[in-house]
């Protein structure tokens, strides 16, 4: 017998409204922030009160749970 098969994976992604997200500013203490959508705190196992790190890579920025 001889078996042919041809495998292929399909990576899944989001389809997501929320992809993109505005800079927004604080009208009382004039600091810039972000929304994060709430599936992006699902995926990573985050929670209120998380800290995360910043870190700016060519034009992108690289947001990863602090360590400590």
């Amino acid at each position: 017998m001889i078996y042919n098969v041809k495998t292929e994976y399909h990576i899944m992604q989001k389809n997501n409204p929320e992809v993109k997200r505005p800079v927004e500013v604080d009208t009382v203490s004039g600091e810039y922030y972000i929304r994060i959508p709430e599936w992006v705190i699902n995926d990573q196992g985050w929670f209120e009160d998380t800290e995360v790190c910043f870190k700016t890579d060519g034009d992108e920025l690289i947001i990863t749970e602090s360590e400590d």
